[in-house]
C-alpha cells in the first residue's frame, strides 16, 4: 500500500506503459489519485497499476524524444475515439514528449494521450462543400464543388460548368462562402485543343451503358479521348468523364462510342 506522497510508477490509462508520478491522494476502495511528472493527473488508479518508484526502474519510465510533434495545440483533427474505427472531430489540447496528444472533441468530451496514430489532421473542404478552385493551377478561380478527398490530401473538383479535376491541392482550392466574385464563365478545355469540324464517331447506334469504357468527341468536336459512360440523359444524350477527370454532360449518341 502506498501513502500520500509516496512516489510511484503508474500504468497511465492501463495501457501497458509505467510513467513516475507522485500519490496525491489515497481512496476509500484503495485506489489511488497520482500527479505524473509531466503535470498529467490520473484519478481511481487501481493499487495493481502502481508500483513504488526505484532507481533501477526510472531509466525504463523515461520517454523517448519523438522530434518534431506531427500537430500542434489549437490544430483541428479527427481522431479515433477510445481507438475505435470511427474518428471524432476535435482539437488538441496538449502536445505530449511521448508522442501522445490531448484532445478536446467537438462534443464536449475529452481524451488524453491519444496515439499519434489514431490523429489525423481534418480536411479543410468536405464532400459536396461549394469552393471555388484554381483550374489548372493557372491563376484563375471558378466555382465548383469537392467530389472526392484523396488519401495524398488532394481533392476531386466539378466546376459548375461541367469540367472535372482529379487531384486539385488545398492550396488552389478556397471556401466559395469566402471568395470574391466569380470571374467570368471558365474558358473550355476544347481551347486548348484542335478545333474540328463535328464529325459522327459512331453511328451504329449500338446501346450504351452506365460505366462502360467509351471513347468521345470532346464537346463534340476536336481530338477523341477515352472517358467512362457516366449516365443517359433524359433527353437522350450521354453524360462522358474522360480519364483526365474533364466531363462533357450532354454528348449526342454519335459523339460517342464503346471500347471493344
Amino acid at each position: 500500500a502506498f501513502r500520500e506522497g509516496d512516489a510511484v510508477e503508474a500504468d497511465f490509462r492501463g495501457r501497458g506503459r509505467y510513467y513516475a508520478g507522485k500519490i496525491t491522494s489515497v481512496r476509500e476502495d484503495g485506489s489511488y489519485d497520482i500527479l505524473y511528472e509531466d503535470g498529467d493527473a490520473e484519478a481511481c488508479v487501481a493499487p495493481e497499476s502502481v508500483r513504488r518508484r526505484s532507481e533501477e526502474s526510472a531509466p525504463e519510465v523515461a520517454r523517448p524524444e519523438t522530434g518534431e510533434p506531427a500537430f500542434s495545440v489549437g490544430d483541428a483533427v479527427d481522431a479515433r475515439y477510445r481507438g475505435r474505427a470511427k474518428t471524432y472531430p476535435g482539437a488538441i489540447e496538449k502536445v505530449h514528449e511521448d508522442a501522445t496528444y490531448d484532445i478536446l472533441y467537438e462534443d464536449g468530451e475529452r481524451e488524453a494521450r491519444v496515439a499519434e496514430a489514431l490523429i489525423s489532421k481534418r480536411s479543410l473542404f468536405a464532400v459536396g462543400a461549394a469552393v471555388e478552385a484554381n483550374y489548372r493551377g493557372k491563376g484563375t478561380y471558378y466555382p465548383g464543388q469537392i467530389t472526392a478527398l484523396n488519401d495524398d490530401g488532394t481533392f476531386g473538383v466539378l466546376y459548375d460548368d461541367g469540367e472535372g479535376e482529379l487531384g486539385v491541392p488545398a492550396a488552389l482550392i478556397r471556401s466559395k462562402t469566402a471568395a470574391a466574385p466569380a470571374p467570368a464563365p471558365a474558358p473550355s478545355p476544347s481551347k486548348k485543343r484542335p478545333q474540328t469540324p463535328k464529325e459522327p464517331l459512331d453511328e451504329s447506334n449500338a446501346p450504351l451503358s452506365p460505366g462502360m469504357a467509351v471513347e468521345a468527341r470532346f464537346r463534340g468536336r476536336g481530338k477523341i479521348y477515352k472517358g467512362k459512360l457516366l449516365q443517359q440523359n433524359e433527353n437522350g444524350s450521354f453524360k462522358v468523364m474522360y480519364d483526365d477527370g474533364d466531363v462533357d454532360e450532354e454528348l449526342p449518341r454519335e459523339m460517342v462510342r464503346p471500347i471493344a
